[in-house]
């Protein structure tokens, strides 16, 4: 894995400067963001004002305000969309090439709604849409990850259209050349509180078919429960190395992680995450941290799939 050193020295000597040359994009996305809810706030009272005590300067005042607001935020809205479109385009793909050149990356599309539904542990959903997909080879394993948000769309008493939030966050999958005997599933101790969904997915879904596996690392232990098929096979795939790599990527960005390993794929999700898309509150979008908590992720998934690739051929 890459050394805190060696993420420092990219951010600082090849990223910076790029980050740096978007800067007045980023600054008309914020000013933009913070007017708009003081200036709406203040259409809203003036047109109160003006209808109670029937005054129709406050009302005129009102609707030139409403005008602004609304070339503001278009204004805003169409610079933000610009940002973003470069950002990804110089800043994200920069930094995957530092990862590994041969990495394809397309911002707009997503990882299929097939294999999302194939995750043991996700509910199925009837919406699907995400963003910022990236395909490429560790080893000889093919491997794909996006952003995804899976809908549940429903109606409810008065047939109103509903919808339902089931898995938001970075959605990664990785496809080996030969199947696994069982399936094994990782998910946070806490994931009721973080990931109620998924949590109650697996106990409807799977409770009678998974026994609760357990391993032989303490950390490990307070931080995950481990549901398999195959307690041999679930220790042979949760090795010391790779365990360890799960335990210190939780604890130091705090991300809650689920891992699934059923057929011959490996699914790695992080909820409630958007790695990248830009921050337009700090300077350049992207801070250090920001570079080093992306690549500490992909660099785990790369390890993992390596951990397993070196192990298939004894196992």
């Amino acid at each position: 894995m890459l050394s805190d050193k060696e993420i420092r020295d990219f951010y600082e000597n090849e990223l910076k400067g790029v980050l740096l040359r978007f800067e007045k994009y980023r600054k008309i996305s914020l000013l933009s963001k913070r007017l708009s809810k003081p200036l709406f706030w203040s259409v809203i009272l003036l047109f109160l004002i003006g209808g109670v005590i029937d005054e129709s300067v406050y009302i005129i005042i009102g609707a030139v305000l409403f005008v602004i607001l609304f070339a503001l935020t278009t204004w805003g809205l169409l610079k933000n969309d610009t940002y973003t479109s470069m950002y990804k385009a110089d800043v994200v793909k920069k930094l995957l090439q530092f990862l590994a050149p041969s990495w394809k990356y397309i911002p707009n599309k997503h990882i299929s709604k097939k294999h999302y539904n194939n995750c043991v542990i996700l509910p199925k959903c009837n919406l699907f849409k995400g963003e910022d997909y990236v395909h490429g080879v560790i080893g000889d394993t093919e491997f794909e990850f996006s952003e995804v948000t899976a809908i549940e769309e429903g109606r409810d008493a008065n047939n109103k259209k509903t919808e339902k939030t089931l898995y938001s966050g970075l959605f990664f999958r990785a496809e080996f050349s030969k199947p696994f005997n069982g399936e094994t599933v990782v998910v946070p101790d806490k994931m009721e509180k973080k990931l109620g969904y998924v949590v109650r997915s697996l106990q409807k879904n799977k409770k009678n078919d998974l026994e609760i596996a357990f391993m032989e690392n303490a950390n490990f232990e307070r931080e995950f429960i481990v549901r398999t098929s195959d307690q041999v096979e679930a220790r042979y795939l949760l090795t010391p190395q790779i365990m360890e790599a799960i335990v210190n990527y939780k604890l130091k960005y705090k991300n809650e992680i689920s891992i699934v390993f059923a057929k011959s794929n490996l699914y790695l999700l992080v909820p409630d995450c958007d790695f990248f898309e830009p921050n337009i509150r700090v300077k350049g979008g992207m801070t250090f941290d920001d570079v080093r908590q992306i690549v500490s992720i992909i660099e785990m998934n790369k390890y993992i799939v390596k951990e397993f690739n070196q192990g298939a051929l004894v196992y």
